[in-house]
């Protein structure tokens, strides 16, 4: 879902925000990446279209977050733009930096997943388009300028266009291959099935131990009990 266009005074007074959002993000992703092994979790003699689909999936979820971080500077970019005197100049002093730094973690997800298959070039093209999508529509959001706004209207046909070229070639890959994504879909819901059962055989069974651990002490305070009104009678 595309995010609504950003109130502009909002912008101005949210900057920590904002660089505070970037950092957390940039981190959750560079450990993302790094913790990412070339198709693990996929069952033994699985396919290599299989093998592309998985990545693919974490393709687009690596890219989603580099789309944020690029929202965030191009929020930061226009905050600067609107701040005056030395506002403006703080601003300006951190742009670099943040830019930078979408740029590398851009270069990091293209490096991870570059050569890993059709399907998964095709999807983090797809979520490039989209995150491009955003930004230019915050922007028009934000833009007062008329021409400004029809060209980045323009350029928003433009994606949009490729966008569904991109998602028309997602969809004929997938319906190629649609038993190995069925076969697949079903393992994995197989295999939480299974997973959730154990989950429910281990707390029945403390449930289990907890329960005769509470008998064993009513017994003790029966006979206390009956041994103190003895004593008392």
């Amino acid at each position: 879902e595309v995010a609504q266009p950003t109130v502009k005074n909002d912008i101005a007074t949210d900057v920590d925000t904002i660089i505070n959002s970037l950092e957390t993000l940039a981190t959750e992703l560079t450990e993302e990446l790094s913790e990412i092994e070339d198709h693990d979790q996929v069952e033994e003699g699985a396919g290599d279209f299989i093998k592309s689909w998985i990545t693919s999936m974490k393709a687009a979820k690596s890219q989603q977050k580099v789309n944020k971080i690029k929202m965030n500077a191009a929020d930061l970019e226009f905050a600067a733009d609107k701040a005056e005197g030395d506002k403006k100049k703080a601003l300006n002093d951190k742009l670099p930096k943040v830019k930078l730094q979408a740029t590398e973690l851009q270069k990091m997800v293209d490096d991870k997943f570059s050569g890993k298959g059709d399907i998964v070039d095709r999807k983090l093209s797809k979520e490039k388009i989209k995150g491009q999508l955003e930004v230019i529509k915050r922007t028009t959001g934000m833009e007062d300028d008329p021409k400004k706004k029809a060209d980045l209207k323009t350029k928003m046909k433009e994606l949009a266009k490729r966008a569904k070229e991109e998602d028309a070639a997602i969809n004929d890959l997938e319906d190629k291959n649609g038993e190995a994504i069925e076969a697949e879909k079903q393992r994995i819901a197989d295999e939480k099935e299974k997973k959730k059962k154990e989950a429910k055989t281990d707390g029945e069974s403390n449930d289990g131990e907890e329960g005769q651990s509470g008998e064993g002490q009513e017994g003790q305070d029966g006979k206390t009990g009956d041994g103190q009104d003895g004593k008392t009678g």
